[in-house]
Parts: structure tokens; C-alpha cells; sequence
């Protein structure tokens, strides 16, 4: 195939009955809220109880702020002090609930609703694939079937 006909192929909009998957952007994930309302949904993805499993991508900078860099016991207590002396408060000792706190409030899905459905807009940490994972992780942990209690489809 020549440069001119991948080209035509790319700028053509299906008028040969023709259209190439790849060449199909989605937007937007949808949610349709089937045995509960779209609020009811939106508290049951914000709930951390169903989120176990779900796993985020932890931005280093973030977690080295919460917790404070993974350096030397005597490097640490000095950048805390600096921390403090800029008025941000200590680093926030490990522990597991900690840990899955910080998780818990880094998981941003991006729901939003509109009408009687929920809307999640993709973005460059955030897949639609990525989004659709911890929906069913979540809706698992829920005890919620996809089809039975919730449609999910792009747009």
C-alpha cells in the first residue's frame, strides 16, 4: 500500500462501507445504572471498603510528600524540619492504614454524573481500560453484576 492510499484510508470516513477499528477513538466510559441510582453508584465507587484490589498508580513525588523520602534516618528528621519550617507539617508515619489511605485518596476515577448515568472522562493516568478494571474490581467487592446491575459501554 502507498503512502497516498494510507493516507486516503486514514482520512476516509467509511464511504466504501470500510472503517478500521484502530482508526476509532473513544471518548468517554458510561455507566448506566440499572437496580440502583447513579448517586448510589457514585457512593459505592468512593467507598474505600470496595476499592480493595483496585490498584493505583502512586506518583513518587506525592507519596515522598506524604511520607517523606526513603533516604537516611538523619536526612529525613533535616528535610522534616524544613518541611515544617515551611508550614506543610511532619511526614506521615508508614503503617499499613496509611498506606492504604494514601491509596485510597489517589484513586481518582473521574466519575461524574450526568442525567441519570455516570460519566468517567479518560486522561493520561486513567485509561478507559484502566477505569473499566477497577469498576469491576469495585462492583465485585460490591457483590454488583455487570449486565444484571450496571451497563458499562464507550462513547
Amino acid at each position: 500500500m502507498s503512502k497516498y492510499s494510507l493516507v486516503k484510508l486514514m482520512e476516509s470516513d467509511g464511504e466504501d462501507g470500510f472503517q478500521s477499528s484502530r482508526l476509532i477513538f473513544k471518548n468517554n466510559l458510561i455507566l448506566e445504572p440499572i437496580t440502583k441510582s447513579a448517586k448510589e453508584f457514585l457512593e459505592i465507587i468512593n467507598n474505600p471498603k470496595n476499592q480493595k484490589g483496585v490498584f493505583v498508580k502512586i506518583n513518587t513525588q506525592l507519596y515522598n510528600n506524604y511520607f517523606g523520602p526513603s533516604v537516611s534516618p538523619n536526612t529525613k528528621k533535616k528535610l522534616e524540619k524544613e518541611k515544617i519550617a515551611r508550614g506543610e507539617g511532619p511526614f506521615v508515619t508508614k503503617t499499613p492504614e496509611e498506606i492504604e489511605k494514601f491509596k485510597t485518596k489517589s484513586k481518582d476515577l473521574g466519575a461524574q454524573i450526568k442525567g441519570k448515568n455516570i460519566i468517567f472522562i479518560p486522561n493520561e493516568v486513567n485509561t478507559i481500560g484502566s477505569i473499566k478494571s477497577a469498576l469491576k474490581t469495585i462492583f465485585k467487592n460490591a457483590n454488583l453484576e455487570e449486565e444484571t446491575d450496571y451497563i458499562l459501554k464507550e462513547s
